[in-house]
């Protein structure tokens, strides 16, 4: 089975049809193949012909990705507080493993009232209502062992 897998990305890709490799989403993926004085037009639907609603620079890098289309051509973003469609063609996944959603993390809760500042694979910080600040070296969120909503660092 793993064969004929592999068979037929090799085809897809040889015949020049785009294969998002990523089928776990969310996911950082970089701009690619894009002039440096272009941009990658964001658009409203999963179409060329769509309404641009909005642009990434042509060396943007760590854009969150939510989705793929059923073609594969298309990838959902978000960015900029606004969710759109980009070609896949232009877009590849960052290699950073599991690295999910973005450099910096921030948490927060009530009773008592805390909160959590990470960046990853750098330091995160604790603070609570009741004590000093802890600041602690943090590693890179991944998914927790057979979950999808449950990360660990």
């Amino acid at each position: 089975m793993m064969r004929i897998l592999t068979f037929a990305l090799v085809l897809l890709g040889a015949m020049g049809l785009p294969v998002v490799a990523q089928t776990t989403f969310p996911a950082l993926y970089d701009v690619t193949g894009v002039a440096a004085d272009d941009v990658l037009n964001i658009r409203a639907e999963a179409s060329g012909s769509s309404e641009v609603v909005g642009s990434l620079g042509s060396n943007q890098q760590e854009v969150e990705v939510v989705a793929a289309d059923g073609s594969g051509k298309w990838l959902q973003v978000n960015t900029q507080e606004r969710s759109g469609w980009v070609a896949a063609r232009f877009m590849k996944a960052r290699e950073t493993g599991d690295y999910l959603l973005g450099r910096s993390v921030n948490c927060f809760g009530t009773e008592p009232f805390w909160s959590l500042d990470m960046i990853q694979g750098a330091r995160a910080t604790l603070s609570r209502q009741d004590a000093d600040p802890l600041s602690f070296p943090a590693g890179l969120m991944s998914r927790g062992a057979g979950r999808t909503d449950r990360m660990i660092v």
